[in-house]
């Protein structure tokens, strides 16, 4: 009986299945060759776009994927859509229509930018003598009004409110996944300055 045990391999080092019998390919195709197979998708057997959609930005551990040495070469047996996924991620294989050079941001990224703002606002509030939810509440009708209305729509897409702006920096200070929507982290960053302009602008 094959022994199974969980390791930590580099994904660059893992191998993609050539006889994954959901596609099979050539014994000597390259793992950019079953890339290239899964995005044609000519026979919908693959449904990449679906499975990075459920994924999001995180990988799953509760699915670790399978993998058999042949040798010293680590074959992924099954996973092979995720690990595809991952690959493409982090530019190890290519994909059609993907700058591969293109500089991507850390996941943490927005939750960075969020507890830099709320930084900056306790500065403003502490500056006019007020706590940093009386300084949001006092200005952030005002500063809605001078947006034009895409920028407001954003707003209501991403739920960024009077009601929840303190909330949503409280989120960022502390680095939850919550706060790693980048379009939300966006939206508010757009209410804040425009806050800041109208109590700290030059003509104050």
């Amino acid at each position: 009986m094959m022994e199974q045990e969980i390791q930590i391999l580099k994904l660059k080092d893992l191998i993609l299945w050539t006889e994954n019998p959901r596609d099979p390919i050539d014994e000597n195709a390259t793992d950019q060759d079953i890339v290239n197979k899964a995005m044609e998708d000519k026979y919908s057997k693959w449904s990449l776009p679906k499975l990075a959609k459920e994924m999001g930005d995180h990988y799953d551990f509760s699915e670790l994927p399978t993998v058999v040495y042949h040798g010293k070469k680590p074959i992924v047996y099954d996973g092979n859509r995720r690990i595809i996924l991952g690959k493409v991620k982090h530019n190890l294989v290519t994909v059609e229509g993907k700058d591969n050079n293109k500089p991507t941001l850390s996941h943490s990224f927005p939750s960075l930018i969020r507890m830099s703002l709320r930084l900056l606002c306790e500065s403003a509030a502490k500056d006019i003598n007020v706590t940093l939810d009386k300084y949001l509440n006092a200005h952030f009708a005002n500063a809605k009004k001078s947006l034009e209305q895409d920028i407001k729509t954003s707003l209501s897409n991403q739920n960024v409110t009077e009601k929840t702006i303190l909330q949503l920096l409280h989120t960022g200070a502390h680095n939850y996944q919550a706060a790693n929507n980048l379009h939300q982290t966006y939206a508010i960053s757009v209410i804040l300055g425009e806050m800041l302009t109208l109590t700290h602008g030059k003509e104050n």
